[in-house]
């Protein structure tokens, strides 16, 4: 593949660029080809890929408009803001794939990560198990996880359930281009994780008792008070809760 450029982390995107030269010509025809595809979407694919010897995942950040591009070598796409901010948090010690390199292509930018363990996202692990006794470890995993991001001074920005993966033992934080610091109004920045979360969970149909075990979770984990989180929580609810019922034309039982 032409046009290939190393724009961070040179000891692994050296390698990745020497094996994307070997065609084909394209981005998403050399990851059919070259990678194990684990996710094709339109916002970018994900595959899995040896690299050095070491099993690792890729991920595609397609830039097809010019504003786009424009990011890219403003240094501000969504591919550079998700390296910097797993290297950053990876570095913390917190539950996220460590980035490797991230690579200009003609068609956008890739992000190379190691592999996390196997596991399943909340979702999928949900729909097979609703309710179980692991369904609940994953629930208590995913607020101590969630806390200790906002401990750190993070928000992750996208905190739905296709982005929390559980390995049985520890809840991994994903897809992290809308993930930074929490600046201006840090209750509110952290109020929206905990709302991204918890209208999925009314999406999905978990009960009272399953939510107060993530709840108990991050409060134990991150402290604060369950009453001005849960005020705080509000204003955020009732603006996705109204944006799901405008998209799905569904509304589900509230859980806060």
């Amino acid at each position: 593949m032409n046009g290939v450029r190393v724009v961070a982390g040179r000891r692994w995107g050296v390698p990745l660029r020497a094996a994307l030269a070997a065609g084909p010509q394209g981005t998403v025809p050399w990851m059919q080809r070259h990678t194990q595809l684990l996710k094709v979407a339109a916002g970018g694919s994900v595959g899995a890929l040896d690299v050095a010897g070491s099993t690792c995942v890729l991920k595609f950040y397609p830039a097809p408009t010019p504003l786009a591009r424009l990011r890219m070598h403003l240094r501000c796409s969504r591919a550079q803001r998700a390296f910097r901010a797993g290297r950053a948090l990876a570095a913390r010690g917190l539950p996220v794939a460590r980035p490797l390199s991230c690579l200009r292509v003609p068609e956008g930018e890739l992000v190379l990560s190691a592999a996390l363990p196997a596991g399943r996202t909340l979702d999928v692990l949900w729909a097979a198990a609703p309710g179980s006794p692991e369904a609940a470890r994953m629930l208590a995993g995913a607020g101590a996880s969630l806390a200790a991001l906002h401990a750190q001074g993070y928000r992750h920005g996208d905190c739905k359930w296709s982005n929390l993966l559980w390995d049985g033992d520890t809840c991994f934080l994903l897809d992290l281009d809308a993930t930074g610091r929490r600046r201006l109004r840090p209750r509110c920045e952290r109020a929206r994780d905990v709302a991204r979360f918890t209208v999925n969970a009314e999406e999905v149909g978990v009960d009272a008792a399953g939510y107060e075990v993530f709840l108990d979770s991050y409060l134990r984990a991150g402290g604060g008070r369950r009453e001005r989180l849960l005020a705080d929580l509000q204003p955020a609810l009732a603006r996705l809760r109204g944006r799901h019922l405008a998209r799905y034309g569904t509304r589900a039982r509230p859980l806060a």
